[in-house]
């Protein structure tokens, strides 16, 4: 997304107007990250296009909720990355460099990725580039799970439809 006023994907489709739209929320087991506990949700929104997907990250602030809603493609697109930063991971942390960062972008601009920093590795997550605040994770598994517990939840709740 190049332009501010660009609708994410659940944007797009919760705010299309003459059409019924109705959400519904399951909650995931909660991820800790370095400084904060992220809450996490599989909205299913139905409208009358049909049915879509959304793993929701959730960081309580004192003001207004961040929110970063991933759709199902971006699940699995989310996946595949997050086996290729590992695996380039464990020749980055070698490198005889300062920094090395190697990032995965989805479309609507949630960020994973890891840092090497004095030969240290460290994974994060951005909900989206107008909300730069990391959430860093030292153990990639955490994400990992994350994204496979969502997998099968929608594929569970795919099946009781």
């Amino acid at each position: 997304m190049d332009d501010k006023n660009e609708l994410t994907k659940l944007q797009s489709l919760v705010s299309e107007k003459g059409k019924l739209i109705r959400s519904v929320s399951h909650d995931l087991q909660s991820l800790q990250s370095g400084a904060n506990t992220l809450k996490a949700q599989i909205t299913i929104v139905d409208s009358d296009d049909g049915t879509e997907y959304f793993l929701q990250l959730i960081r309580e602030t004192e003001y207004e909720d961040d929110i970063a809603a991933i759709s199902e493609s971006d699940i699995k697109d989310l996946s595949k990355a997050l086996d290729a930063l590992k695996k380039a991971s464990q020749v980055d942390v070698y490198l005889d460099a300062d920094h090395v960062q190697n990032v995965f972008v989805t479309e609507d601009d949630f960020k994973i990725g890891y840092f090497v920093l004095d030969a240290s590795l460290t994974w994060f997550i951005e909900f989206d580039e107008y909300n730069d605040e990391l959430e860093y994770f030292s153990d990639i598994s955490v994400l990992e799970n994350l994204f496979e517990k969502a997998e099968e939840k929608i594929k569970e709740l795919k099946s009781a439809k």
